[in-house]
């Protein structure tokens, strides 16, 4: 608890930062407009009523990767959020990260050589705890704690099960890229690094369409910002085909 605690005081101001760059860029293709980072013509007004309409329509828990109201804008942080990665331990070279308008998968990274990477994004959090967090909500009581149970079994599942589900759902789509990965974003009090990894080492995943997964947390103050940029990790999901 007091490890969530400590990373939850510095998060929210740079989730609300890098979710204001995300919603700008995203409106400016949209609109068919340039979609380099924030400028001097940003229209601040609008960015900000954005963000206070989806605070307002906020599930309220594990809400990092959560966006409302338009969902694509939460994909697209999470695709970012990974290309940065890539980019940084890999040398992958990006030329625009997009909603893609043809999905799956969700967002097209397309880059600088040409290679065209499929991003299918899914997000990890408890039904049911949400259930109550949205009930609490409606009625104005909070409970701080009120946590989600995680164990490295039940989310060794969840990964699997998320994964191998996304890869159906891709079969069709996979051979018109060049590349096509999964992201599965989690912003879970409970599922710590430590625990994401001790998961991940006894997870397999099978797979036919896929080339790659893995597990984005949300932001960790604490991680090594050399190996995880943003202070957000990113971990490779081991997967098996057939």
């Amino acid at each position: 608890m007091s490890a969530y605690l400590g990373r939850d005081a510095g998060r929210r101001s740079v989730r609300n930062g890098w979710k204001a760059d995300i919603a700008t860029r995203t409106q400016m293709a949209q609109q068919g407009r340039m979609s380099d980072p924030i400028d001097d013509e940003t229209d601040w007004a609008e960015v900000v009523a954005i963000m206070r309409e989806a605070r307002a329509k906020s599930r309220g828990y594990a809400t990092y990767w959560e966006w409302e109201p338009d969902r694509r804008l939460g994909e697209a942080s999470v695709a970012q959020a990974l290309a940065d990665y890539l980019a940084h331990s890999e040398g992958r070279s990006w030329a625009s990260v997009r909603s893609n308008a043809n999905d799956p998968p969700d967002v097209l990274l397309l880059s600088t050589s040409g290679d065209r990477v499929g991003v299918e994004v899914t997000e990890l959090v408890d039904a049911s705890t949400v259930k109550r967090h949205r009930h609490q909500k409606k009625i104005g009581t909070y409970y701080p704690y009120d946590w989600a149970p995680w164990t490295s079994d039940s989310l060794e599942r969840s990964i699997v099960q998320a994964t191998e589900r996304k890869d159906r759902k891709l079969a069709a789509r996979a051979r018109e890229y060049d590349e096509v990965f999964v992201a599965i974003a989690t912003d879970e009090p409970m599922i710590t690094l430590e625990l994401a990894r001790q998961a991940l080492r006894n997870c397999s995943a099978r797979v036919n369409a896929i080339q790659r997964a893995y597990l984005l947390l949300s932001y960790h103050p604490e991680v090594d910002q050399l190996m995880f940029p943003q202070g957000i990790p990113v971990l490779s999901v081991p997967l098996r085909r057939g």
